[in-house]
């Protein structure tokens, strides 16, 4: 398993006694570089205790400072280059949001990488494909959950073209659905963000 930060500090620390070392690999540290010296030598402070932390336990690391000044795009592709678009853990521990929202958006292209805030709370870390103006109907049905064979009739469809758009939308992340008859679906997190922005 590899995991990433957005900081080197001991927030990093916290997250790796918080849950656990003995399934990592890898730990990948993305920080700013700073330009100003005062703020410079803060960070190399912080960054030492992490580093010997990391090397106390035995850990294989890499430390990369990023430019926030070059545009949003490099910083992107140089951490392409860093890290495998693989199963990762993200962790988001950088009070810079640049840094942050570069990563953040790495996993986001990449699909593979669970993505937490700094106290392991897990984010979302996929945008919700585009649906069908149908899909959007069926799914705007299931903000609550609901029976399909009550859904279709309500709907007035055959439960075979209501059971086949919903096994699109499960597909796509937007809908999920009990293993139990009767089956009982409902929209997932990402599906209720898309009724949000579009529906």
């Amino acid at each position: 398993m590899q995991v990433i930060f957005s900081s080197a500090d001991e927030k990093v620390i916290e997250v790796l006694i918080r849950r656990g070392t003995s399934d990592i690999e890898a730990v990948f540290l993305f920080d700013i570089w700073y330009f100003n010296e005062v703020k410079r030598a803060i960070k190399e402070e912080s960054e030492e205790r992490v580093l010997k932390f990391l090397d106390a336990s035995k850990l294989k690391y890499e430390l990369t400072h990023i430019d926030t000044a070059q545009p949003f795009y490099k910083a992107v592709i140089e951490i392409a280059r860093k890290i495998k678009c693989d199963k990762a853990e993200l962790y988001l521990t950088n009070k810079e949001i640049i840094i942050n929202l570069a990563l953040y958006y790495f996993a986001l292209i990449c699909g593979k990488i669970k993505v937490f805030d700094s106290e392991g709370k897990q984010l979302l870390n996929r945008v919700p494909e585009r649906v069908s103006e149908a899909q959007l109907e069926v799914l705007s049905l299931l903000r609550e959950e609901k029976e399909v064979q009550k859904l279709a009739e309500e709907m007035g469809k055959s439960l075979s073209t209501l059971s086949k758009q919903i096994s699109e939308l499960e597909e796509k992340g937007l809908v999920i659905c009990s293993s139990t008859r009767p089956k009982k679906c409902k929209a997932t997190e990402i599906g209720l963000i898309l009724l949000a922005v579009i529906g």
